[in-house]
């Protein structure tokens, strides 16, 4: 399935070595799809959404016995630099 989504921006997650982008968006079906137009905006109409997103990127393979992953930044990218991101891959 196909979901229409805006650009929010983006956290980069270092995997191996490398860099991995993930993209934070919002599907176009949410209630507040109008009004959110940054990851700001993601937060004030959803707290602590970000803080959530930066914990669980950092500790989702450890239930695997692997270790903590590290991010370039705790703060997410803006939606150009995002779409940035997407134009390149």
């Amino acid at each position: 399935t196909i979901v229409p989504v805006k650009v929010l921006g983006s956290m980069e997650l270092i995997d191996e070595g490398e860099t991995d982008h993930k993209i934070i968006v919002l599907r176009q079906d949410d209630p507040h799809f109008k009004s959110i137009n940054t990851v700001r905006d993601l937060d004030r109409y959803y707290p602590h959404t970000v803080e959530r997103l930066v914990d669980w990127l950092k500790n989702y393979k450890t239930s695997d016995g692997k270790p903590q992953n590290t991010l370039t930044s705790d703060e997410p990218t803006s939606a150009a630099e995002a779409l940035r991101i997407i134009d390149e891959v």
